[in-house]
């Protein structure tokens, strides 16, 4: 599934169940039962405009988009990586043995503004992308733009571009 970051170039999703495609899946740790991925991200020119060069990836449940600016591992070019993983799930219990919300894809479980339009934009409700849209929210009333790296980026027409943009969105953190 391809995609396009304006800070990070071309994006593409593996396993994401895209065009019906049946997930893949591996239960067996090791080298051999591992998921392999070589990249050739080209050579850098001078007219590339990129800070830095290699690839970042992310890895996460399909249902949770990344968080570009802070989920991703960021892999240098002209080496070998190995990133090993361990899937653990929490829940915890809702009400009244805590004050969790017991159904985090209901956009009526809880009274938010910031949780409908995490729940609008991300589909499940993720803290960290509550977090994000929270600060992207602040920026758009501060500075009448948005971070396109952030979620939210669409709740403003304009992005953060100019230098003086720019510095009142890095203020504003």
């Amino acid at each position: 599934e391809p995609r396009y970051f304006g800070s990070y170039g071309n994006c593409y999703k593996f396993n994401s169940e895209f065009r019906n495609r049946k997930l893949r899946f591996s239960s067996n740790p090791g080298r051999r039962d591992a998921f392999k991925l070589e990249l050739f991200v080209g050579e850098p020119n001078e007219f590339d405009f990129l800070k830095s060069h290699g690839s970042i990836i992310y890895i996460h449940d399909r249902k949770i988009q990344p968080i570009t600016e802070i989920d991703g591992i960021m892999l240098e070019t002209g080496y070998e990586h190995w990133i090993i993983i361990k899937r653990i799930i929490h829940k915890k219990k809702s009400k009244p043995y805590s004050d969790c919300v017991e159904n985090l894809t209901s956009i009526d479980s809880y009274n938010s503004e910031i949780y409908k339009q995490t729940l609008k934009l991300a589909k499940n409700y993720n803290k960290k992308y509550c977090t994000q849209l929270c600060l992207q929210l602040y920026t758009i009333k501060s500075c009448n733009c948005s971070s396109e790296n952030i979620p939210g980026s669409r709740l403003s027409e304009k992005v953060c571009s100019t230098l003086q943009d720019l510095e009142c969105m890095y203020n504003s953190y």
